[in-house]
């Protein structure tokens, strides 16, 4: 029997019946017609100082009005109510005029009155939405632009909570039409997790507030469909503006044509999110879509972070999310609700935060978006990538922060896929942190160091490194050869950077007054180690063809050697902090110069891809890393934290450095 609309239903999810927990009569509220509410009597504020915040409205000689929060003291907040109530022209009540328009008189004051807009009245039952950081993401980004194709059941189109998201779908089921026939709850359950209309005063929030829903039919009204239907909902979504497709199907059988069609879709940077099945305790058996590796695949937790009992499991598996007791839409009216459980209620919480990602940095492809996620997420079970958790529970928050630029604060390493992004931190310590990717080919840990590491470079193959100690101290690895060091010499000043050349036979170290060592086949060009210097130096870089090398200085100043050319520099400019690093671009043509505060000062050839010099920082940036295209580049602090610009964003080593340990260098980078 239909539903009466406002009702809410019980639903199943997934391949199994489980009976739900119904919403009491506190949900069957009544849902206002307006946006916003307000105090309509409002009492003087009775605050411990001696001043009142007073909105106050003037009318201009011209007819025009102007609202604004004035702090006045009590006495001349009364005295202002009364000239507003009396229409008085005492002194109080005229406001001088400060564009010409002649005085305005006061016309209405008032303490102020706070509005709020109305909540979606079903969000206090959103059990999901406070597990994870989905309204911090959604309220950073814009993902009107991002496209969610939810391949399922049929969607109602007329839910009250789908007007104005829903885009263009198509049926596969019937072989023509939008997919807008509401002959199952799952797709319309699924379709409202990820993008509800929200802020509508009705029913519930979404994920991923204001992404657009595209309703694709795969599945019947008994919620099965065929690796046909299957496969051409995936190329038909591709081909028709999807930005992220979701799975909440899925067989214990691959389908090579479905795999093709996903592989179709990773090759057009289309992010594909399936759910990893409800049978993990009836014997757990391996899910597809869901166990492909080109998929983020998604298990399921209950409310107290555990995972759902029924949830697929296995070394396949990439994250988690809600999926037991998660409130969404049902097709039975356009304005009934339901509870569902299974990773079909999870995996729709995975598009969501991916399509926030995506609106965060469009330039990332499915597999950047994939190891964001993964990067970002918050441990659960045994430490590290588990087969119950993945890599754990999915934070939007930080997922978006790191997606922008900054470091993500729910995880801090991306695990090691075998494709996508990756880099290697080197600490003070000699130890070596690897993120995505990224290999170590040995370290100083645990070993005891005479002064600490300073500076670190990979070798042209990428597999090795050396790392150089404050005195000049140098430790090789992989294929990276030992050509000497300063280990044994009194230095003037200590070591601040080393620079491998060209054929990897020698490198160059610099002290902080500027001084030159040369080894291998490394020449010597000059330094400025002779100079009265205004600052000292920070660190170096070579030309592309090694007959040169550029040194700065903290105040941003450049001395070209050899063949490096002089392209500008902010030795003369007021810096709000040091530069602490240099970076040239690929044709050498130009460099960059990056600040403590992460600013970015960009030279010659180098293009200008954004900064964290307006943002407020927990630890000081250390240094750069361009992308080996140069059309991009990481920054990363202190602690390990790392900024991406136009650059895939693999992980950070946030929380790994021990107490005293810096990050001094980023290597090994992979795209």
């Amino acid at each position: 029997m239909q539903a009466r609309p406002g009702r809410v239903r019980n639903s199943t999810g997934g391949n199994r019946p489980r009976f739900l927990r119904a919403l009491g009569r506190s949900l069957l509220v009544a849902i206002a017609l307006a946006a916003i509410v307000a105090n309509t009597s409002p009492t003087m504020a009775e605050e411990s100082g001696d001043t009142v915040e007073m909105t106050t409205l003037v009318k201009y000689p011209d007819g025009s009005l102007v609202s604004e929060t004035i702090e006045v003291s009590r006495t001349q907040a009364k005295e202002l109510q009364a000239a507003a109530v009396a229409g008085s022209v005492s002194a109080l009540a005229m406001v001088p005029s400060a564009d010409g328009r002649g005085q305005a008189k006061l016309i209405a004051a008032e303490p102020v009155v706070t509005f709020e807009a109305f909540a979606d009245p079903y969000r206090s039952n959103q059990w999901p939405l406070d597990a994870t950081s989905f309204e911090a993401a959604s309220a950073m980004v814009d993902p009107s632009s991002v496209v969610v194709a939810v391949l399922d059941t049929g969607i109602r189109g007329t839910h009250e909570d789908l007007v104005g998201v829903l885009v263009d779908g198509a049926d596969f089921v019937s072989g023509s039409g939008s997919g807008l026939i509401p002959d199952h709850f799952h797709g319309s359950h699924v379709a409202g997790v990820v993008g509800a209309a929200t802020g509508n005063a009705k029913g519930i929030e979404a994920a991923a507030v204001g992404v657009g829903v595209m309703p694709v039919r795969v599945l019947d009204s008994s919620g099965s469909g065929s690796s046909t239907n299957v496969a051409n909902g995936i190329i038909w979504a591709v081909d028709n503006g999807a930005d992220v497709i979701n799975l909440s199907l899925g067989s214990t059988s691959n389908s090579t044509t479905v795999e093709s069609a996903i592989d179709y879709a990773t090759a057009n940077n289309v992010v594909v999110v399936a759910a990893s099945g409800n049978s993990g305790n009836l014997g757990n058996p391996t899910m597809y879509p869901a166990a492909l590796d080109s998929v983020l695949s998604v298990g399921a937790i209950d409310e107290s972070k555990a995972r759902a009992d029924f949830s697929g499991y296995g070394n396949w598996l990439d994250v988690v999310a809600p999926g037991v007791s998660v409130l969404s839409l049902h097709n039975g009216g356009d304005s009934d609700y339901a509870y569902a459980n299974g990773t079909s209620m999870a995996s729709p919480h995975v598009s969501a935060a991916a399509a926030l990602v995506l609106a965060a940095n469009p330039s990332l492809d499915p597999s950047e978006v994939r190891a964001t996620l993964m990067a970002t997420a918050e441990d659960l079970g045994a430490a590290g990538d588990d087969d119950d958790f993945g890599a754990g529970l999915i934070d939007p928050e930080a997922a978006v922060t790191a997606a922008l630029g900054g470091t993500g604060s729910g995880g801090s390493t991306a695990p090691d896929t075998g494709e996508g992004p990756g880099y290697a931190f080197v600490t003070s310590a000699g130890r070596v942190i690897t993120v995505g990717t990224a290999d170590s080919q040995g370290s100083m840990e645990g070993q005891s160091l005479a002064q600490p590491v300073v500076t670190a470079a990979s070798s042209d193959s990428g597999n090795g490194y050396w790392m150089a100690a404050g005195d000049g101290g140098i430790f090789s690895f992989g294929d990276a050869g030992y050509h000497g060091s300063t280990g044994d010499l009194t230095l003037q000043q200590p070591i601040v950077g080393m620079s491998p050349t060209p054929t990897g036979n020698g490198y160059w170290l610099v002290a902080g007054d500027g001084g030159i060592f040369s080894f291998g086949d490394a020449l010597f060009h000059g330094s400025t180690g002779g100079m009265s210097l205004r600052a000292p130096i920070v660190g170096m870089a070579p030309t592309v063809s090694g007959n040169g090398y550029w040194l700065v200085a903290s105040d941003g100043g450049i001395f070209a050697f050899g063949d490096a050319g002089f392209h500008g520099s902010t030795g003369a400019m007021t810096l709000k902090e040091p530069i602490v690093g240099m970076s040239p671009t690929v044709s050498g043509n130009g460099y960059w110069l990056v600040a403590s505060d992460g600013g970015i000062f960009a030279f010659g050839d180098a293009g200008f891809h954004g900064s964290t010099g307006a943002m407020a920082l927990d630890q000081p940036i250390v240094g750069m890393a361009p992308t080996p295209t140069g059309t991009g580049y990481w920054m990363f602090a202190q602690d390990g934290g790392v900024f991406s610009f136009n650059a895939p964003y693999a992980g950070s080593a946030a929380g790994q450095l021990q107490p005293g340990e810096t990050a001094v260098a980023l290597i090994d980078i992979a795209v």
